[in-house]
């Protein structure tokens, strides 16, 4: 059983007035924004309000009570196994009026201890890959190094071999990859049994220390691989990624002893869709 490895994200805070009293049995509405879902529930006697299990993407959250006007947070965007605090601190008025803020600083994590770094749709599709392989960008978290970069290279999606990050001084067996919640280690070396295309991953997050106990088994890194799912729009990308010899370089004995370079085709073909299906 895994069901603790959830691929979902967390929201909460506390309500309070100008003062810093609590506003308790407010309602506080998740939306959101790219599929215009909707969360509601009512904040205690404490103030205190959570929404578990939210699916990562970009989030607002407004606060209504009776004697306070409406307040609404964000868009801020909530990440895979993330506890995001967003606390309200509510205005004297009338329901009907609004009082919005949209420019939200970075969350800061108060809710666990762990160290970890995540890795965005866009830093994964703008940085380039050799190979395309996800696990190259494992190297730029901190405490991340590798002994066989090189191996890391390979555009196969199904990897029966390759080289893994090893972090904190751990060896490469002891990371655990998981895709969408699902283990997907391979049960020989704990090798990447997977390795989807870069392209159609939302974020990869990368556990390296003090992880929660729903990321066990391992004493190296936790990586937490999140695909792209449907918002209220069509949308979509086609690529064809081009490497040979006519990119690259020779090297330096080979040009001091005359010889080509040797000959090198790689295309790389694919593409993503997807929307309100």
């Amino acid at each position: 059983m895994a069901s603790a490895q959830t691929i979902t994200g967390s929201v909460t805070g506390t309500v309070t007035d100008p003062s810093g009293a609590i506003v308790a049995g407010g309602s506080v509405v998740a939306t959101n924004s790219d599929t215009g879902v909707r969360t509601t529930l009512t904040a205690n006697n404490e103030g205190i309000y959570t929404f578990p299990f939210l699916r990562i993407g970009n989030y607002t959250i407004s606060f209504e009570a009776k004697g306070f006007k409406k307040s609404v947070i964000g868009p801020f965007k909530l990440e895979a196994n993330q506890v995001a605090r967003i606390d309200a601190k509510l205005e004297l008025g009338d329901i009907s009026q609004t009082v919005e803020v949209t420019d939200v600083g970075p969350l800061l994590q108060t809710e666990t201890q762990a160290t970890r770094d995540t890795l965005s749709s866009t830093k994964l599709t703008s940085i380039p890959l050799n190979g395309r392989n996800f696990a190259s960008l494992t190297l730029l978290i901190p405490g991340a190094v590798s002994t066989s970069p090189g191996a890391m290279n390979t555009a196969a999606r199904f990897q029966g071999s390759g080289s893994r990050p090893q972090v904190n001084g751990n060896r490469e067996q002891t990371n655990n990859f998981l895709l969408d919640g699902v283990d997907i280690n391979q049960s020989v070396d704990n090798q990447i049994g997977y390795q989807p295309s870069v392209d159609a991953l939302e974020e990869v997050k990368v556990v390296t220390g003090n992880a929660g106990a729903e990321f066990g088994n391992v004493g190296g890194a936790s990586v937490v691989m999140s695909i792209k799912s449907g918002t209220n729009e069509f949308h979509g990308n086609a690529f064809e990624f081009l490497r040979n010899e006519k990119l690259d370089a020779n090297g330096f004995f080979a040009n001091r002893n005359r010889t080509q370079r040797q000959a090198l085709r790689q295309n790389i073909f694919g593409g993503t869709f997807g929307g309100p299906i």
